[in-house]
């Protein structure tokens, strides 16, 4: 509900963020479930062909919230898929994700938190190495968004 009525909103409140930041550190199971969450709604963006600009980007900042503050472990990011296949709205809210990641973390801490070892299994689905059709399609997305250093 509460990344319901953060995405209905006009513009971003950080609120949203902060009260789901909050919820979580009550119980894990709430941690769990906007987990499952931020899986979910990439899969709904992923599917839906048009999407409002403004929906992606709230809940792309309400997410990039809690994993920033560590509210969600990046694992969540292991439901991810990235290519010329997925729809457009599943490339607007990344592009929104990331560059809301980048604005909190800077370059060389998001980039760290990226090519983590420990983390790597969980960006498979991003930064593919075995499909070059993909991988070419990964490095022209983060460059399109101003990130291309990351790939």
């Amino acid at each position: 509900m509460i990344v319901d009525v953060c995405a209905q909103q006009p513009t971003y409140e950080c609120f949203f963020g902060l009260l789901g930041e909050r919820i979580c550190l009550l119980e894990d199971k709430y941690v769990f479930w906007f987990t499952c969450s931020f899986e979910d709604q990439y899969g709904q963006y992923a599917i839906a062909r048009h999407m409002e600009n403004v929906k992606l980007r709230n809940v792309a900042k309400f997410f990039a919230h809690l994993l920033v503050t560590e509210s969600i472990s990046w694992d969540a990011f292991a439901s991810i898929y990235l290519s010329n296949k997925t729809a457009i709205s599943s490339h607007v809210y990344l592009k929104h994700l990331f560059l809301e990641l980048f604005e909190f973390f800077g370059f060389t801490k998001l980039k760290n938190h990226l090519t983590d070892p420990t983390l790597a299994d969980y960006f498979k689905g991003l930064f593919q190495h075995n499909n070059p059709e993909d991988a070419r399609f990964c490095v022209n997305f983060f460059t399109s968004i101003g990130l291309g250093r990351i790939t």
